[in-house]
């Protein structure tokens, strides 16, 4: 009987782990550079949302929006983190 195999998880932003590329070329900056566009993009992303499904929860309903924009902020995750699962 062959002994149990070990299962570890690990989080990774593959971002932060591998030098930032452009056209295969590598980049000389730091890879957290990506925090600081990432984060404010997603904010602004979740302020178009908002603003959008609020405009629309009164034509559709307060329900249908807020289901409606849930997906959309899930799809613009999907787009940044194409890793994710």
């Amino acid at each position: 009987m062959q002994p149990a195999a070990e299962r570890s998880m690990e989080f990774v932003w593959r971002r932060l782990q591998e030098p930032p590329e452009l056209f295969g070329l590598p980049l000389s900056f730091d890879p957290y550079w990506w925090l600081g566009l990432a984060i404010p993009l997603m904010l602004l992303a979740l302020l178009f949302v908002v603003i959008t499904y609020r405009r629309e929860s009164k034509t559709i309903g307060p329900k249908w929006s807020a289901f409606l924009g849930l997906l959309r902020l899930r799809l613009l995750q999907r787009r940044i983190d194409p890793q994710q699962r």
